[in-house]
């Protein structure tokens, strides 16, 4: 299993995971603090492994070497409260260029109601939601995807 992880070539994503989520607060290790709620999620041995999705957990830059030198970066930016706002609503209203997203309605990573909700702040935005696919669509059909998006478009 680990060596399907791309954190020995692409150990960025593992430090920036949560961070590229704040907005102005801390993440604190969000998907840790979390699972700590919900008991069927910590290990004891014999017991059935639950997996938890697509999450990085603290412990993971004491555990997995590649990841070891980024142990303090990881920790400051868990820590950092002082992020921006990721995007201005008002301005999101104002947008003219046109914008065609796909929307996996049964995405495990991404809220289907948080989707709609932000394409909804966006003026000049076209969706094609679908459950033909979850979150790896572009990887499973890259192309038909790009297709659909390309006409969605063409179409605003």
């Amino acid at each position: 299993m680990l060596n399907q992880q791309s954190y020995q070539t692409n150990p960025i994503y593992a430090i920036l995971h949560e961070a590229i989520y704040c907005q102005q607060q801390a993440s604190d290790w969000a998907a840790e603090r979390v699972r700590q709620q919900y008991p069927q999620y910590h290990y004891q041995k014999g017991s059935d492994l639950s997996f938890t999705g697509e999450m990085v957990y603290p412990w993971m830059f004491d555990q997995m070497t590649c990841l070891q030198p980024l142990r303090e970066a990881a920790h400051l930016l868990a820590a950092k409260e002082d992020w921006p706002l990721l995007y201005c609503e008002q301005q999101l209203a104002k947008n003219t260029v046109p914008i065609a997203a796909a929307v996996y309605v049964e995405d495990m990573y991404v809220e289907y109601r948080y989707s709609c909700e932000t394409l909804a702040l966006l003026a000049n935005a076209k969706s094609w939601q679908t459950n033909q696919y979850e979150h790896n669509g572009l990887r499973v059909d890259g192309e038909y995807i790009f297709e659909r998006l390309i006409t969605l478009a063409d179409s605003m």
